[in-house]
């Protein structure tokens, strides 16, 4: 009992901060030959009382694991679609994105940006940047203003060369920055992953990203569900200055894949340089979806051109039964993020109409004319 007494005054004595002192007197029952022993005596006693009292005693290494977690969890390793490995720092305050699309997923995973180009502004992607420094095109993004705003992350497109080329200059200035490439779902969904992650907002990956999982999923299951052949589906892009023939090198090529439809350029690569009409006459498609780029009303002009003034044309099963479509550019050019699951639904409904008719009216209304 006295033994715990004296623990539990140790460690009172301990927890304030005090000093524990034993002064030995003379004559109170030791000599002073006895003084090379008393000294080793008295530290096995205060041995003895402190590990008697260490269970009461505070355990301040428990809260400095925590904050020792907590610097080891501030960053994480990321290996980007360049296959560099990158250290990302989580909550980034001055982030620049070179690119619309990746400006956008970056607000929808709750951040907000410092620096954006062109397309970014052009494409509405980012309502919640106003403040944002516009540094240029995703092609020619100005450098001096980049470094001038020091940022601590950069998000470049690792699918433009000028920003490829842009990374020896970021690292030269020790600028952190990652390269995304996004050309299908999958790659939106890792995209947005990885900025919830930096942003510690799991509730907007589940939002943005597996609630939209979970329409495409559905989506991909009506489908396979389809007993008919698969449809014959002539793909076109078109700018002002010519059109050609595209398949899976395109996302929506892509996604017509994913839907079951086979690409008439699969059949006939020659339609992927010219697109002749008796080739495509061969095999006569039941669909035909036109893709522009650049000024839409200059890249229609060349489809009239090039195919529609053609009398041929007007012989052609998908004018016939009018299945000819331009896709929307807001979900077919551009990346859709967040409208991956709408822009999935359109094509099924133009396939096969009736599996989602409310679109049926969007569809309509992008038939060519």
């Amino acid at each position: 009992m006295r033994n715990h007494e004296a623990s539990a005054r140790i460690s009172r004595i301990l927890r304030s901060g005090g000093v524990i002192s034993i002064t030995l007197t003379p004559g109170k029952g030791y000599t002073s030959r006895s003084t090379d022993f008393l000294p080793r005596l008295v530290l096995a006693f205060l041995i003895f009382l402190l590990c008697s009292a260490c269970g009461d005693m505070p355990q301040p290494l428990a809260s400095s694991s925590v904050e020792v977690e907590r610097e080891k969890t501030a960053s994480l390793v990321h290996h980007d679609a360049l296959g560099r490995e990158v250290v990302l720092s989580l909550h980034p305050e001055r982030v620049v994105a070179l690119f619309g699309s990746f400006a956008e997923i970056w607000e929808l995973a709750g951040g907000t940006l410092a620096g954006i180009t062109r397309d970014a502004l052009e494409e509405d992607r980012v309502p919640n940047s106003s403040d944002a420094l516009l540094l240029g095109t995703n092609k020619e993004p100005n450098l001096e203003l980049l470094l001038m705003l020091e940022p601590d992350l950069v998000i470049c497109s690792a699918d433009i060369a000028e920003q490829r080329d842009l990374g020896e200059h970021l690292e030269s200035a020790a600028i952190t920055h990652v390269y995304f490439h996004v050309e299908e779902f999958e790659d939106y969904l890792a995209a947005l992953q990885l900025c919830t992650q930096l942003t510690e907002r799991d509730d907007l990956y589940r939002i943005h990203g597996l609630a939209i999982q979970d329409e495409v999923t559905l989506l991909r299951s009506k489908v396979s569900a389809q007993s008919q052949t698969p449809p014959l589906v002539l793909l076109i892009r078109a700018m002002s200055t010519g059109a050609r023939g595209r398949a899976d090198e395109l996302m929506a090529g892509l996604m017509l894949s994913e839907l079951g439809a086979e690409h008439l350029t699969d059949r006939y690569p020659s339609l992927l340089s010219e697109l002749s009409m008796e080739v495509i006459l061969s095999d006569d498609p039941l669909f035909i979806f036109v893709i522009t780029m650049g000024d839409s009303e200059k890249a229609l002009q060349t489809i009239h051109q090039q195919m529609q003034s053609n009398p041929a044309w007007h012989t052609l099963k998908a004018v016939r039964e009018e299945n000819c479509y331009v896709l929307p550019k807001e979900l077919f050019h551009f990346k859709p993020n967040h409208r991956w699951g709408e822009a999935y639904c359109w094509l099924a409904e133009a396939l096969y109409p009736g599996l989602f008719p409310q679109l049926r009216d969007a569809v309509e209304i992008s038939r060519l004319r």
